[in-house]
């Protein structure tokens, strides 16, 4: 499992290892968080809610996130 730093709009900006992650701000209005992610997690995925399974959920993205 490796750790993912992650912007309140979904997008990793940084995959670490257990143990290296920096420092963030995590008080009220923060605006990252560190997050669990699987080994294989790759920068170009989101994190997106699933209405259905009503929780945040990691998406495979082949590409960058693109809003058409």
């Amino acid at each position: 499992m490796k750790k993912a730093l992650v912007s309140y709009q979904g997008f990793i900006s940084k995959i670490v290892d257990p143990g290296e992650e920096g420092d963030i701000y995590e008080g009220p209005d923060a605006s990252m968080a560190w997050i669990d992610v699987p080994d294989n997690c790759q920068m170009e995925w989101t994190l997106e809610w699933s209405p259905s399974r009503q929780e945040m959920i990691l998406v495979e993205r082949e590409g960058p996130y693109t809003n058409n």
